[in-house]
This record gives structure tokens, sequence and C-alpha cells, in this order.
């Protein structure tokens, strides 16, 4: 987004790391990773297969905790925050996007984006208008009522993408979006993530499609679970 360099620091990652031990043998996967996204920025993180692009991504949005360092979210350290505490936080002020759509197979396309909104104490009538609103954005309005097994690959990413923003989230993570996607569904998808950022909707993205990284304002690149 044109002078997002100008706004304000949303999110910032301060010497991560992140440690896994299995049978006694230690790997660290990030080694230290900081980075600030200013509000309204659109970052691409992008390197080789197992540079710790998504590990980073998954602590820097709470999905996951680190070993060390830290994440502040408008200049207040998160990390530490309480389960219950950190759970509300993502509800409320996070959207996420996956490259394996997590949409729930039982419900509906309307009634996965009604989700989050009915755990956020929104009314059913309300969450009912927003997820209509949300589908007719992505032009999905005639797939109100399919379940994602009715939902080709690139329709349920966008559903997820509603799914994402409905709630008008700070910042948008998405890990690998269009992994899974034929080059059609996956350009649907980014115009859809551009157009939101074009709107002022903060997105960090993993991805390994240079071209695809290519469309954000900047690229962060990760090798050997340290920035290079």
């Amino acid at each position: 987004m044109i002078g997002a360099d100008k706004n304000p620091i949303i999110v910032e990652a301060k010497n991560l790391v992140k440690t896994y031990f299995d049978k006694g043998v230690e790997t660290r996967v990030l080694k230290g990773v900081s980075l600030s996204v200013r509000r309204g920025e659109f970052v691409a993180i992008m390197g080789r297969s197992g540079a710790g692009k998504s590990t980073f991504l998954y602590q820097m949005s709470l999905l996951d905790h680190p070993t060390s360092g830290a994440v502040f979210f408008n200049g207040e350290e998160i990390t530490d925050l309480p389960a219950k505490k950190q759970a509300a936080f993502r509800l409320n002020k996070l959207g996420y996007v996956f490259q394996d759509y997590a949409l729930i197979p039982e419900l509906t396309a309307s009634e996965n984006i009604m989700a989050p909104l009915l755990m956020q104490g929104m009314t059913m009538p309300l969450a009912k208008m927003k997820a209509k609103q949300g589908l007719a954005r992505i032009g999905l309005e005639n797939k109100v009522d399919n379940l994602p097994s009715g939902l080709s690959g690139g329709e349920q990413q966008r559903v997820a993408i509603a799914r994402a923003v409905t709630h008008e989230p700070d910042i948008i993570f998405a890990d690998e979006p269009t992994a899974n996607l034929d080059s059609y569904s996956a350009k649907m998808v980014l115009d859809l993530l551009i157009e939101l950022n074009k709107n002022g909707q903060t997105i960090v993205m993993v991805t390994h499609e240079e071209e695809y990284g290519a469309l954000a304002d900047r690229i962060v690149r990760l090798s050997d679970g340290q920035v290079v």
C-alpha cells in the first residue's frame, strides 16, 4: 500500500528463536528473527522449503509460542499473555488464511464465516448478514449453502479469506494461500488480497512463488532460520 512506510508499526517480532526437541535431538528452526510491519503494509515472507517461513509466521501470529524473543502489537508485548487472553486476541484482532483452507467440513460457506462472529458475541441475524455480504464481496453469493466439499479449491480459499476479514481484523496472516491452487484460482486469491490491501488491510503472507511475492510492498527472505 502506497505510503505504508509512513504508518505506525502494528506488529513487531524481536529476536524470535524457536527450538524443537525430538528424542533428545535439538533443532533450532528460528535463530533470532526480527521483523516490523507497518499498518497498511503488504509483506511477503519468502525462502526455500525448510527456511523457517511458516514457523516464523506462527510465532508472530500467536499460533505458537517462541522459545525466546517477543512479539509486540501496537507497542505492547503480547507474547506471554495468558492462554484465554491470547485466544480472545487472536479471535478479535487477527485473521488467518491457511494453505489447506481450514474450513469446517460440516458447515456451509455462510456458517464457516459466521462461526468466529458468533464466538465474538455477534447476534445470529447480524452474523448472517455479515456472512452474506462477505460472500457477495468475493463473488460467491450463490454458494451460501454449499458445504466445502461442494466448492472448488479456489472457492474454498476465497471463503477462508472472507472468514478472515469479515470481523475486520487489524492484520491478516496468510500461510502459502495459493499452494494448493491452480494458476487461475491462485490469481483470483492474490487479486482479492491485493484489493484488501489497497483498502488498508495489513497483510503478512508466506509464499514460495516469486511472482506472488513481487506483488507485495516488501519481501523479507529467510534462510536457515535467519533473515538474509
